[in-house]
């Protein structure tokens, strides 16, 4: 049996949003402990070299995908406090938003 051909050229680089999405989604089903960087590369296909390249560190890449994460949420949530609700629809909005965010993370540990 003949192995197949190593590839040639420059690794796959990885790009960035994609790996912050992919991290956010794994430390949110298993945890920071939980998730291992063979867990991170093999979910976002490269290496660890090329992971360490793009992010520094296993924990700059938690915090960066927290942040990422974060930020869309509050947009999303922002977006909609500036449509054209009332304040009392925009607020019940909001409060019925964010209500089941908190209680499903609060469930999740």
């Amino acid at each position: 049996m003949t192995e197949p051909p190593k590839k040639r050229g420059r690794p796959r680089t990885l790009d960035r949003n994609v790996g912050l999405d992919v991290a956010a989604r794994l430390f949110w089903e298993h945890g920071y402990e939980g998730t291992s960087i063979a867990d991170l590369t093999a979910a976002m296909g490269v290496t660890p070299p090329s992971l360490y390249a793009t992010f520094g560190s296993k924990e700059e890449l938690y915090r960066q995908a927290l942040d990422r994460a974060t930020e869309r949420e509050s947009k999303a949530r922002m977006d909609a406090l500036r449509s054209d609700m009332s304040a009392y629809e925009a607020l019940s909005f909001y409060l019925h938003d964010v209500s089941p965010a908190f209680a499903a993370a609060s469930h999740t540990s």
